[in-house]
């Protein structure tokens, strides 16, 4: 009788631990920064700023997005490293930019607008990572929007 007790608690105590993994609340990405823009060193990259509000840790792994800028694609990205993202904690995830060279040109007349004040323009990152949280995976998709102001423009790096 005691073996059966005792196999009942264990049991449910199984259950609520994978119960307490399963319950998730999804990251936010919040923005883009650190954007570098090295046409000759392929050296091209940017950060995305993401918030954890969850209780536990989480794996980050396998992310691909496509940059855009102007609404033309400066290429595919991908996650540097899988790396580990703390409880309720915001952190920057590094990503590696195949620059598609072909929708450069066309960027420089923006560029200048831009700086003299006469524009305004919009990143767009579109991807999906794959999170990993203690036995299961999710893939998470996210599309991320922001404004090109004169800040954005002062940290870009050629």
């Amino acid at each position: 009788m005691s073996l059966q007790i005792n196999v009942t608690l264990l049991f449910l105590a199984f259950v609520t631990l994978l119960t307490s993994c399963y319950t998730y609340t999804p990251i936010e990405f919040r923005k883009v920064e650190k954007i570098k823009l090295d046409v000759e060193q392929q050296a091209s990259g940017f950060d995305i700023r993401i918030f954890n509000p969850n209780s536990s840790g989480l794996k980050l792994r396998n992310a691909e997005a496509e940059f855009l800028l102007l609404d033309k694609s400066l290429g595919k990205a991908y996650l540097k490293n899988s790396m580990r993202i703390s409880p309720s904690s915001e952190n920057s995830i590094p990503f590696l930019l195949n620059l598609n060279y072909n929708n450069l040109p066309s960027l420089i007349p923006f560029g200048l607008k831009l700086l003299l004040g006469n524009s305004s323009g919009e990143i767009n990152v579109v991807g999906s990572i794959k999170v990993r949280k203690f036995l299961w995976y999710k893939k998470i998709n996210f599309e991320l929007r922001q404004k090109i102001d004169k800040e954005v423009l002062k940290n870009l790096k050629f």
